[in-house]
């Protein structure tokens, strides 16, 4: 699901024009610098951009409607193991 979610946002993908429309007009709208990171690259990378980052919002959105319960353990381990699993699999298709 994540990686589905990061692939079809990239450009020239199906939901491509979201960077578009969000990204960037955040930025010319809160007048942010492109060239620094700052609150706007904060909310996007969980969101959209970095597969390892992305494991904690849609990972607790997955683990919500998976598993109905919230046990602090279980989610904790859950949300790190698919961090971990989210980056080895990225390197290993971007090497």
């Amino acid at each position: 699901m994540i990686f589905g979610i990061h692939k079809s946002t990239r450009e020239n993908m199906i939901f491509g024009f979201i960077e578009n429309t969000l990204y960037y007009k955040a930025h010319s709208i809160f007048k942010a610098d492109l060239n620094k990171e700052n609150w706007i690259d904060w909310i996007w990378k969980p969101l959209f951009d970095c597969p390892a980052c992305m494991s904690s919002v849609w990972g607790t959105a997955y683990y919500y409607i998976a598993y109905n319960q919230f046990v602090l353990t279980h989610y904790l381990v859950f949300v790190f193991a698919l961090c971990g699993l989210n980056w080895i699999v990225y390197k290993l298709i971007h090497k």
